[in-house]
C-alpha cells in the first residue's frame, strides 16, 4: 500500500516518507479509505463520524479476539457481540477489514 501511495502521488512533488509511524498510519488510512470509497459508495474520509464508530467497533473487536481462545478466526458470536450495529459490521466486510472465512 506504500508503494502504491507514492505511485499515485508521484507527480507531487511534496509527497515525502513521514517522519513518525503516527504520520504514516495517517497517510495510509487516508489512502485506504480513498481507495475503498469507489467499492462502497461512501467517502469515510469525509464521513468521519461514521469512520471513527467503525474504528472504535473494530478496536472492541479486536480487543475481545485478543481475549478469547481463538485468536486467528474470530467466530461469527463474537463478532456480533462486539459490533452490534449491523451497518457497521456490513461496512467492515465492504472495506474488507472483516473478511469471512466459513
Amino acid at each position: 500500500m506504500l508503494c502504491q501511495i507514492f505511485y499515485f502521488y508521484e507527480n507531487d512533488k511534496n509527497t515525502e516518507l513521514p517522519e513518525t509511524e503516527a504520520g504514516l498510519y495517517q497517510q495510509l488510512i487516508r489512502y485506504f479509505y480513498g481507495w475503498k470509497s469507489e467499492k462502497i459508495g461512501i467517502d469515510l474520509n469525509i464521513q468521519s463520524n461514521l469512520k471513527n464508530e467503525l474504528h472504535e467497533a473494530l478496536n472492541r473487536l479486536a480487543l475481545a479476539g485478543l481475549n478469547s481462545s481463538t485468536k486467528f478466526r474470530l467466530p461469527v458470536d463474537l463478532i456480533q457481540k462486539e459490533i452490534k450495529d449491523d451497518e457497521l459490521c456490513n461496512l467492515a466486510k465492504k472495506c474488507d477489514l472483516l473478511v469471512l472465512i466459513d
